[in-house]
């Protein structure tokens, strides 16, 4: 049993979530400004209110480093969801190519709708646990200056169980405002890539079957449409993609800082569970985006591998078929690899990988000699 990508649940409440309705490519600008008051919009924006007004503001628990790297890892997710809104016309255009073109190829299998119904709610649902893990920290270890500093310099005398259940929802905007946007986008991006990739190596088994039949051509067409939709698609996420890795690069250099910050009156508990919930839900998450969106150019490396195999082999056997059979399958096994990119700075594939935690480790150094050389001079 299987659902079309329109009656799917997950994707109408994140459509619903970056006001992006309707399937007709909306005017650029209308669509832009007709849900600029609408939910998503308003608590989008007042928790990145608060939570860069805590940072600027009442930063006596931070240092000024912590503070500006943390007041980007605010800034960019707002970017991302400003430029996902702008991009809705082609993203509309893109929904349509999948609904006409390629209506089979985007359907969903009940394993496969639960899985991600569920990763839409931990996802949801991932902001609040770890302002619940902070509070649970912060009970274990309780901290009036802590305290205060997320009630902007205000306490509640001796209410400690109020002032403990407004400190929760404080941090709960906080990290909604720093973690949801970012990770609503990357769960589209990984579901569509995924069925791309997946779609491209069913169509190469079909191709190779029906290889020496009359419906090749009607196959190979078939192939190329997918091809058309992987473009598509990379021109509406492009830009979403560049911001979405410089988001995690900055939130994962934000974790490390946290972890090896200097002593102030936080609490260390609430140092450690904040540095945790930063640094392994960001690296998992990167890592796993990049595979799957690595996925589509090893599937169409498949492709001309494939062909060129079978080529060779006809030749070898001598195998009667037609000539236009004989074009389209050089045709298939000159295929380049379709890349996904970021904005056409580079791809995006597993090597990016190794050059993201390179790059990371090189400024973790940095930051520890950095460290080292700040304590001996103070002695």
């Amino acid at each position: 049993m299987t659902n079309s990508p329109g009656k799917e649940t997950w994707l109408y409440v994140i459509r619903s979530f970056f006001g992006i309705k309707g399937h007709n490519p909306p005017h650029k600008t209308r669509s832009y400004f007709k849900n600029i008051f609408s939910f998503t919009n308003i608590f989008v924006h007042i928790s990145f209110l608060y939570s860069g007004s805590l940072l600027l503001f009442t930063s006596g628990n931070f240092a000024l480093k912590r503070s500006v790297t943390d007041l980007s890892c605010l800034i960019l997710p707002v970017v991302i969801f400003h430029l996902i809104r702008m991009q809705s016309g082609k993203m509309c255009v893109f929904y349509m190519y999948l609904k006409n073109v390629l209506p089979k190829f985007t359907k969903f299998s009940c394993r496969e709708k639960r899985i991600i119904n569920a990763t839409v709610l931990v996802t949801f649902l991932f902001p609040a646990t770890v302002a619940l893990a902070m509070i649970a920290a912060l009970i274990s270890n309780y901290s009036k200056p802590y305290i205060r500093f997320w009630l902007f310099g205000h306490d509640l005398a001796e209410r400690q169980i109020a002032e403990t259940l407004l400190c929760f929802i404080c941090m709960m905007v906080y990290f909604f405002a720093k973690f949801l946007v970012p990770s609503l986008a990357t769960l589209v991006y990984g579901i569509i890539t995924y069925k791309f990739s997946q779609a491209i190596h069913i169509q190469n088994e079909v191709m190779k079957k029906n290889v020496f039949s009359k419906t090749f051509s009607f196959q190979v067409k078939v192939y190329y449409r997918l091809l058309e939709g992987c473009r598509l698609f990379e021109d509406c996420s492009k830009a979403t993609m560049l911001f979405l890795i410089l988001c995690y690069c900055n939130t994962f250099y934000t974790g490390i800082g946290i972890a090896l910050r200097e002593q102030t009156s936080t609490p260390n508990v609430a140092i450690y569970t904040e540095s945790v919930f930063t640094l392994i839900p960001c690296i998992f998450i990167i890592v796993i985006l990049l595979i799957i969106a690595s996925r589509i150019t090893a599937k169409t490396s498949e492709t001309r591998l494939t062909f060129q195999q079978l080529y060779r082999n006809n030749i070898v056997d001598g195998g009667s078929i037609s000539t236009q059979q004989i074009k389209l399958i050089k045709v298939l096994m000159q295929q380049e690899p379709f890349y996904l990119t970021a904005w056409d700075f580079f791809r995006v594939d597993k090597g990016l990988i190794l050059s993201l935690f390179g790059t990371v480790l090189t400024f973790c150094i940095l930051i520890m000699q950095l460290k080292k050389v700040d304590l001996d001079s103070l002695k």
